[in-house]
């Protein structure tokens, strides 16, 4: 008889915390590490998000024969994160199409030299735009064709 009202009451209360749990420790690992640039983040601010759409562009070495399309997500910290970026979208998709672009499709076909393409990007528009709170690179749709 226990299991009987213990298994159903279990899935439907207890599930949906364990699900809340897990992934607030996930987003804690994404957005709570540490920065380099050594700020103070106002406790409990929300992550901002600028996200460039259309980035498209013809790898290294491929005589416009393959391409990259991609969205690059940066995130920062502040309520006028995102309209900073947005002053400076043409820069920062520069950036973005200069640092792709300049490598072959065996690099960034490979999955695993992707997160190092996003720390090196970082570290470019980071050193490009000094104080603008730029805490990660994301790359929520990146197709090689």
């Amino acid at each position: 008889m226990g299991l009987l009202i213990g298994g159903p009451s279990g899935a439907v209360v207890g599930a949906p915390l364990l699900v809340k749990k897990v992934a607030g420790q996930a987003a804690a690992g994404a957005h709570g590490a540490p920065h380099e640039s050594g700020d103070e983040e106002a406790e409990g601010a929300e992550p901002a998000v600028y996200v460039l759409d259309d980035i498209v562009l013809n790898p290294a070495g491929t005589d416009g024969s393959r391409f990259l399309i991609a969205r690059v997500a940066v995130t920062g910290k502040g309520e006028t994160f995102a309209e900073k970026m947005k002053l400076r979208d043409s820069e920062i998709r520069d950036v973005v199409v200069r640092q792709l672009g300049a490598k072959g499709v065996p690099e960034l076909a490979d999955a695993a030299r992707r997160d190092a393409i996003k720390k090196e990007l970082l570290g470019t528009l980071q050193q490009r735009l000094p104080g603008s709170g730029i805490r990660a690179v994301l790359f929520p749709q990146f197709v090689i064709q």
